[in-house]
C-alpha cells in the first residue's frame, strides 16, 4: 500500500507540473490571439474610415513644404491599400511659370514623395496661383 501511496502522489505532482504548463501555454496563446486581432481590428477600423497614418500625412506636408515653386497646397488625400499607398495632391504654383516648368515641379513632388513614402502611387494637380479665369 506504500508504494501505491508514492505512485499516486508521484502521478499527482507530474499532473499538476504538466497542468500548470499546459494552462500557462494556453493562456500566452490566447493573450497573443487577443493582441493580434486587436492590431488586426485596429488596422481594418482605420482602413475603412480612411484613416491616414499620421507619420505619412506629416512626410508628404514636409515635402510639399521644401520644394521651392509650390506658393500653397491644398485637398492632400492620403489613402491606403493593402501595402500600396495612394497620395492625390492640388498644388498652386505662379501664374507666369511654363508648362515645362510646372512639369518639372510636379515630377519633384512625384519623386520626392515616393523617396519617403514606399510604394506609393502619386498624382499631383497642379493650378496657377491667383484668379481663375475658367
Amino acid at each position: 500500500m506504500g508504494k501505491e501511496k508514492n505512485r499516486v502522489a508521484l502521478i499527482s505532482v507530474f499532473a499538476a507540473i504538466f497542468l500548470t504548463a499546459f494552462k500557462l501555454t494556453i493562456g500566452a496563446v490566447i493573450r497573443s490571439l487577443g493582441l493580434f486581432s486587436e492590431s488586426l481590428g485596429k488596422r481594418a477600423t482605420n482602413v475603412l474610415l480612411d484613416r491616414v497614418p499620421e507619420d505619412s500625412l506629416a512626410k508628404v506636408e514636409e515635402v510639399l513644404k521644401s520644394i521651392h515653386g509650390i506658393t500653397r497646397y491644398h485637398d492632400l488625400r492620403i489613402r491606403e491599400s493593402g501595402a500600396d499607398t495612394f497620395v492625390d495632391i492640388k498644388i498652386h504654383v505662379k501664374a507666369d511659370l511654363t508648362i515645362q516648368q510646372v512639369h518639372k515641379i510636379c515630377n519633384q513632388v512625384e519623386d520626392e514623395v515616393r523617396k519617403v513614402i514606399k510604394r506609393s502611387d502619386v498624382f499631383v494637380h497642379a493650378e496657377p496661383e491667383g484668379k481663375h479665369t475658367f
